[in-house]
């Protein structure tokens, strides 16, 4: 029997990444799961390292190329007046949108140097422990006055994708 796509992908180029490596059940799991944002929740696990201290991010831009920040906060709305206006905020507040648990936005707070610029959006940012790639998020922007940015996490990007019919999975 020919090996599957996955078995021959799986054991070269999967090795490293492990979207579910920050919970304690991601890391004992298929194959197939460390690779699905959606298979366990991560919020919790993400949640209680951050209550410790910030985790190290990194990124790759089309304009700034590689990039470190602190990842330091889970956000479940865009900041104030961030690609809406006060009006349309309101009444989005007002119609309570149901939003899933594992739909949430990441705070990165900028180190010495910026961590994105104008051209960066749609860069996955992602963590890194033990030689393994650990994808986060997909950096969205960054508000004007501030030295952060933000992303959406891949949950919430893969939440969205499904809706429309489509099942994403990353690889390295």
């Amino acid at each position: 029997m020919a090996p599957s796509f996955l078995d021959d992908v799986g054991s070269r180029h999967i090795a490293n990444l492990n979207v579910h490596y920050f919970s304690e059940e991601g890391r004992n799991t298929s194959l197939s799961s460390i690779t699905d944002p959606v298979s366990i929740s991560r919020r919790e696990a993400i949640q209680i390292l951050l209550d410790v201290g910030p985790i190290i991010v990194y990124k790759v831009g089309a304009n700034t190329d590689l990039t470190m920040g602190r990842f330091v906060d889970i956000e479940d709305v865009l900041p104030s007046g961030w690609y809406t206006t006060q009006d349309e905020e309101e009444m989005e507040q007002e119609e309570g949108e149901e939003k899933e648990d594992d739909e949430w936005l990441g705070v990165v707070e900028w180190m010495d140097v910026g961590f994105a610029d104008s051209g960066d959006s749609g860069s996955l940012v992602f963590a890194m422990e033990d030689g393994t790639y650990i994808p986060l998020g997909i950096h969205v922007g960054s508000p004007e006055g501030t030295r952060t940015s933000i992303f959406i996490s891949l949950e919430t990007f893969c939440l969205a994708a499904e809706e429309e019919g489509l099942e994403p999975y990353f690889c390295h």
